[in-house]
């Protein structure tokens, strides 16, 4: 019955995004206002509202805001940042001043919540500046209650999308709407997959690192092109386990099991497994160790074609196309496995307001236009039609030379906003919610971790993990360095995280 259950909730919330996936300009008129807290499912609003304030913006105090991105960095963002302001500022009286930190984001963030730096939003998740750690540090503004002013913006997504973001029943940050169903992307190139044989029906077939070493073999003899490491936020859904409070912190969930035990990820022999495999492919020369945590290295190799396979992200109609545009190279793209919808997939990509802003209420405001308002969220998302890209019969066609093209809409609002891509289908967005409503989902859909009682803890199994990652890489012993991190990990608390948030899930199944 508990799982009938969860089943039929999860099933009410993708329903809802299949509604979801209206990407015409909003219009004026405002939503009826919602209670947030209530469990009932929002419909999306017909006509959202582009502007929450009520007064007009030329009457409001000016202020300026301050955006912290995952983004990379692009050569024309100073052309776009302000072609944005110019429409914030006609809409909300509001500058943004956008900081697109790409591959450095990860360490700098962590600093400026560390020393109580000021800024206004930041972008969160369950992979990467982890949402429930920074809850627990009180890094994030609780914007529940002032969700209740912006009802065009709790209408724009399913209510299961709010209720994911949940902390002991409070919401922390605006989810970007996306593809929510999980498995990672496959990614070989073109050209070398088509020269070694492969075509996408033969590569679906390829699942794991090890499924592909007579083609990496291949690719490092004839064009020197090594695979690069798996992607770090990827790992949980590799290994088909789900994460409940981010990487570091170690607890897991297997998929499928109705039992739904915590476990060290680190201790379960699929991480083993894969770590012998990746250290197998390593000594045979065929993994480059060096992108196993440097994501713009990653970048720069396939890029110039260095790399012959890349295993992460997020397998998704379209992707591969867009992937493509993103790195200027052919890429052929199959999934890892069966999409998997879980709730550290929903709260993959997320905005949260920072607690040292001065105007929280405005950068929700922001927000709220980045998933309300598709000529804000264009702009922000591919840059200015007729300079960076072109636009024939609603579909999308990047310029060559483009000088913004940070191919990471995901991360900065409602993608379902935006024009689809020369190459994917028109009805990308339509595909997208099919997706999310055909995957499997998780008996634990709903379930927020919350670290209060072992923040501690996972402080201290994130400085083991750090120290211990490179295992990712393939590129140090697997049985003495294994033993070592899961040895540090029990010292450092790992079995009470398991502990605590395995009475958490067993409340929340009602166990």
């Amino acid at each position: 019955m508990k799982k009938l259950i969860a089943l039929l909730l999860a099933l009410i919330m993708v329903l809802g995004l299949v509604a979801c996936g209206n990407t015409e300009a909003p219009a004026d008129e405002p939503a009826d206002e919602p209670a947030v807290d209530t469990p009932a499912v929002e419909e999306p609003a017909e006509e959202p509202a582009d502007e929450p304030a009520e007064e007009p913006a030329e009457e409001r105090e000016h202020v300026t805001l301050r955006f912290v991105s995952r983004a990379t960095e692009q050569p024309d963002e100073a052309t776009v940042f302000a072609a944005f302001n110019e429409y914030c500022e006609e809409k909300l009286n509001t500058t943004v001043e956008w900081q697109f930190l790409g591959g450095t984001f990860e360490d700098k963030v962590s600093v400026m919540i560390n020393s109580g730096e000021e800024y206004d939003a930041v972008w969160t998740s369950s992979w990467s500046n982890d949402y429930a750690t920074n809850v627990a540090r009180g890094a994030y503004v609780d914007i529940t209650d002032m969700l209740n002013d912006y009802p065009e913006l709790v209408a724009s997504m399913p209510q299961g999308f709010w209720d994911a973001t949940r902390v002991d029943g409070r919401i922390y940050a605006v989810p970007c709407q996306q593809i929510a169903a999980r498995t990672p992307a496959m990614s070989t190139v073109a050209e070398y997959a088509e020269a070694f044989g492969l075509d996408h029906e033969s590569q679906a077939e390829l699942k794991t690192y090890g499924d592909f070493e007579e083609y990496l073999q291949f690719c490092k003899d004839n064009y020197g092109a090594m695979a690069s490491p798996l992607e770090e936020g990827a790992l949980g859904e590799y290994l088909g386990y789900e994460l409940l409070a981010g990487q570091a912190a170690c607890a897991a969930v297997k998929y499928g099991d109705e039992s739904c035990t915590v476990v060290n990820l680190y201790e379960t022999p699929e991480f083993k497994e894969f770590c012998l495999e990746i250290a197998d492919l390593f000594q045979k020369g065929l993994v480059d160790p060096t992108g196993y945590n440097d994501v713009d290295y990653k970048r720069a190799e396939m890029i110039s074609g260095r790399c012959s396979l890349m295993v992460g992200g997020c397998y998704k109609p379209g992707g591969e196309v867009e992937d493509s545009n993103s790195y200027g190279i052919q890429l052929w793209q199959t999934p890892h496995s069966n999409s998997m919808m879980t709730t550290s997939a929903i709260i993959a990509t997320m905005w949260a307001v920072s607690t040292t802003s001065q105007h929280p209420d405005r950068a929700l405001e922001v927000l709220s236009m980045l998933s309300t308002d598709a000529y804000a969220m264009q702009l922000i998302s591919w840059g200015i039609e007729g300079t960076h890209y072109t636009v024939t019969d609603g579909i999308m066609e990047i310029a060559d030379d483009a000088g913004y093209n940070p191919s990471t809409s995901w991360s900065l609002g409602n993608v379902f906003l935006t024009l689809p891509m020369v190459g994917q289908p028109a009805d990308v967005w339509t595909e997208t919610a099919r997706v999310n409503a055909e995957a499997d989902v998780s008996y634990l859909i709903g379930f927020t971790a919350d670290i209060t009682n072992v923040e501690a803890e996972v402080t201290n199994c994130t400085t083991a993990f750090e120290e211990y990652k490179i295992l990712l890489s393939g590129s140090v012993d697997v049985e003495s360095n294994l033993a070592a991190m899961n040895e540090k990990l029990e010292l450092a608390g790992v079995d009470t995280i398991c502990a605590e948030l395995q009475t958490q899930v067993d409340a929340f199944l009602g166990k």
